[in-house]
């Protein structure tokens, strides 16, 4: 899984949230600097709250809940999962006429 790396408190531009505006081509500077200051706000007041909870709800919830396995054997239902089916099963009987019926 990616790490969650943590943000930067300063507005100076090395923020992945502002690289979109590092160069806007095409847009007069006086528009390309509203841009910018309308950004850093927003996302001083709605990225970087949002994105904090997102890292801490995944340092203390989801990776410490997460399966350190990806083995179907490691589920609680493992035995009901992997076990056999039954040559009779609807599964079973379609998948013998499909790659029987072509031989």
């Amino acid at each position: 899984m990616p790490r969650l790396p943590r943000l930067p408190k300063s507005h100076s531009g090395d923020e992945p949230f502002l690289h979109p505006f590092r160069d806007m081509p095409g847009i007069p500077a006086a528009k390309q600097a509203s841009l910018r200051a309308q950004a850093v706000q927003t996302i001083a007041e709605r990225v970087q709250p949002a994105y904090a909870e997102l890292l801490a709800f995944m340092r203390t919830g989801y990776v410490p809940g997460m399966r350190t396995t990806l083995a179907a054997i490691d589920l609680p239902d493992a035995a009901a999962i992997t076990a056999p089916r039954s040559a009779s099963s609807p599964r079973s009987t379609w998948i013998r006429r499909r790659f029987t019926a072509s031989v």
